[in-house]
């Protein structure tokens, strides 16, 4: 867009973006991208009509996991079950279905010498470096417990008369002593009043070589093993289909013949198949060119989500089963945990990129089946994708119109649905992604988190133009007026403005901005043309007056940055210019 001014007899020029939704722009030219794209984003959100605004970093809700008295390094797989949250946990050696609970309440503080309080907290499950927050107390506070005995524990404070207190941190504990595989990741599925799940290769559950796991509501523990059921080891996915469990593995696809009740008749490979009530199980597909990653339900159907292709299990019975396939090669799924579910479309990261399926749909007595999208949704990213250290582990999930989409590592790429417009949150990576009550959590390493939700904690929310020249490389550009219209939270005030030159990663220029009422509009006025101008705060001399011009053939960019507890909510940004003629 393009604008006219008339001011001091000079013609100025406006460039603007005041649509910020297309996002985290990484790859393009900024001569080839619209203005909404000319955007680098992190640790932010759009807003539907245009804006962008800082996002809250993960709060944490619960003190350090333990496995086996040994701090949790991943969490390997888990879901809501029993009205709770259930996470497989491993430490590198040990690995254990833990679930959220409440910490002890303490019942008496004692004088522990030295400086310290003693706390008594009956089968606390705390350990040595913990931190937890004590509430409704004369301790209340954030402190660094050392463990004492098992109901026990002591932290820095003075001693001044004994009480009670909560804790408000969850603590995350074990459901069941009985070991999995540590490494291999956990897959679930809850029928029939228990988590059945499947814990990947050839390390047991005590021992006994199980390959399909249950807990039932009173979190007793069992599984099924090779000899009792008949399936092999390395099964890597889980799903109920017409009332049925189908697992997968490798190459192959199991179908259950009877309605399980977990035991081990129900998937018993000696039992021959005469009806739909016997036991054992079918072996619906096996292609050994292209293994299975995933398997999600879609509209009654079973779709299998294979390496290189997408398959549809399709028959409304057991005995009409049978497998078609529905996609072109080389459209399969790259990472298996990046498979996620939003309404009528399924997001994976496969082999060219974050892509979507909407299934199959059925019209005038005829099945229509609908194609894996042509384009990749990740054109913006894929330079960032491309640096992921391992694009196989990569984790999805779909939560309320947006896409996650995680490199464990170090951050979390979000796909907005509304806007179209893809963000960075660095603040971390996630393992696991799971949902309740309408929140939506992560869990990495020994930690685990609610996303977004810290208002008061610090993050560093950033979002920069992509280089642009303002339209030609033939003239001089003399910068007159710069507008950047924020709109302040209860807890910001102070924001960064930089502006870099021809791609430089230093900025050649920076100014501290802040706003004092709840809506501003920054230099509203003011130009930079002369030697000394005070903005909203401060004061920028330009020494020389050719600083405010861009030479021809150089591109200029500008950047906001909050840091600790402020944010911003920015509506708009505009430069004013004048072009003018090379200068000898």
């Amino acid at each position: 867009m393009e604008k006219v001014y008339l001011c001091m007899a000079k013609i100025l020029n406006e460039f603007r973006i005041n649509k910020f939704n297309s996002g985290l722009n990484t790859a393009d030219s900024s001569l080839t991208m619209p203005d909404s794209d000319l955007v680098i984003a992190e640790n932010v959100e759009f807003i539907p009509t245009g804006g962008v605004k800082s996002i809250n970093p993960p709060l944490s809700k619960t003190v350090d996991v333990y496995v086996n008295s040994i701090k949790a390094t991943k969490a390997l797989g888990g879901c809501v079950f029993n009205g709770k949250k259930y996470v497989v946990y491993s430490n590198g050696t040990n690995a254990r279905w833990m679930y959220l609970d409440t910490c002890k309440g303490i019942t008496a503080f004692a004088d522990a010498g030295g400086g310290y309080v003693t706390a008594t907290s009956i089968s606390h499950g705390l350990e040595t470096g913990h931190v937890i927050t004590i509430v409704s107390t004369e301790y209340s506070g954030t402190y660094t417990i050392t463990k004492l005995t098992v109901d026990t524990y002591k932290f820095i404070h003075a001693f001044t008369v004994n009480d009670t207190g909560t804790v408000s941190n969850g603590l995350f504990k074990e459901s069941s002593s009985n070991n999995l595989d540590p490494d291999a990741l956990v897959e679930c599925q809850v029928y029939d009043g228990k988590l059945w799940f499947l814990n990947g290769t050839t390390t047991s559950i005590s021992a006994a070589n199980c390959v399909i796991g249950f807990i039932d509501t009173s979190n007793t523990m069992t599984g099924l093993t090779t000899a009792q059921c008949g399936l092999p080891t390395g099964l890597n996915s889980i799903q109920l289909h017409l009332q049925r469990i189908v697992v997968a593995g490798l190459n192959y696809l199991y179908l259950s013949k009877v309605k399980p009740a977990a035991n081990a008749f129900d998937w018993d490979v000696t039992t021959a198949y005469t009806g739909a009530d016997t036991a054992g199980y079918f072996i619906i597909d096996n292609n050994t060119e292209d293994f299975i990653q995933e398997l999600k339900m879609k509209f009654g159907m079973l779709i299998v989500y294979r390496r290189f292709s997408v398959w549809l299990l399709q028959g409304a019975t057991v005995s009409q089963m049978f497998i078609t396939k529905q996609t072109n090669s080389y459209t399969g799924v790259r990472a298996k945990r990046s498979v996620a579910q939003a309404g009528i479309v399924d997001y994976f990261l496969g082999n060219e990129g974050v892509k979507t399926f909407n299934g199959q749909t059925v019209k005038e007595g005829t099945t229509n089946v609908d194609t894996i999208s042509t384009d990749t949704l990740d054109r913006k990213i894929k330079s960032i994708v491309d640096l992921f250290t391992s694009q196989t582990t990569c984790v999805g999930y779909a939560f309320r119109d947006k896409y996650y989409l995680s490199d464990i590592a170090s951050k979390i790429l979000v796909f907005d649905e509304v806007t179209g417009g893809w963000s960075q949150f660095t603040s971390s990576g996630a393992e696991l992604f799971l949902e309740q009550d309408g929140l939506l959590y992560f869990a990495k390493g020994f930690q685990f988190y609610q996303i977004n939700a810290d208002s008061s904690g610090s993050i560093t929310s950033a979002i920069k133009t992509k280089d642009f020249n303002a339209g030609s490389d033939v003239f001089w550009k003399t910068f007159h007026k710069m507008i950047i219209t924020l709109v302040s939270s209860a807890n910001a005030s102070t924001f960064i403005l930089d502006w870099y030159l021809s791609g430089a990663s230093q900025h050649s220029g920076s100014q501290s901005v802040s706003l004092i009422s709840n809506l501003s509009t920054w230099d509203s006025g003011l130009t930079w043309d002369s030697r000394d101008v005070r903005w909203d705060t401060g004061i920028i001399d330009f020494a020389q007056k050719k600083i405010n011009k861009l030479r021809s053939g150089m591109t200029i960019s500008f950047g906001i940055t909050a840091t600790g507890t402020n944010r911003f909510n920015l509506d708009g940004l505009s430069v004013l210019f004048e072009t003018i003629r090379r200068e000898v």
